[in-house]
């Protein structure tokens, strides 16, 4: 395969990992506070209204935090340009590990396990949206063409 030079990132990445997941973590405790406030105001205190928003926000943090972690990738020639739009890294080609899709998660992430290096153990982005009924349910095609790729 000749890869000149291929984005492999969707272009919405920058929105999703500093505009929408900061913005729904900080909105998600304020959410929370409000209904535990309403709940008080109307009935009398239980131990289990403080739970339901802590678990609520618990759990919602452990599904952002992926979108957290995303990142800018490119296809060159030689290897992989990883970025988080405040510093670059190359990765060769062998370096990669293995390569990992998303099932049922919206928007699609892919993950790529490398060698520890400065940028961590995982890279983790969001490919070019696919438009089909198959959309989650199936693992993202970039996935299948990288393994490949990556086994010549």
């Amino acid at each position: 395969m000749n890869v000149k030079q291929l984005q492999l990132s969707s272009k919405v990445t920058f929105c999703f990992k500093y505009l929408i997941c900061p913005l729904s973590l900080f909105a998600l405790p304020i959410l929370c506070s409000l209904d535990l406030y309403f709940s008080l105001a109307e009935s009398s205190f239980e131990l289990n209204m403080i739970f339901k928003p802590l678990f609520v926000f618990i759990l919602f943090s452990l599904l952002i935090t992926p979108f957290l972690l995303i990142k800018k990738v490119i296809l060159l020639p030689d290897g992989f340009q990883v970025s988080n739009y405040f510093r670059n890294w190359f990765i060769p080609f062998d370096k990669v590990k293995s390569v990992h899709g998303s099932l049922l998660v919206s928007p699609e992430l892919i993950l790529l396990r490398v060698e520890k290096g400065a940028y961590g153990r995982f890279i983790i982005f969001i490919p070019k949206y696919r438009l089909n009924l198959s959309h989650g349910f199936t693992i993202n095609p970039v996935v299948k063409e990288l393994r490949t790729f990556l086994k010549d």
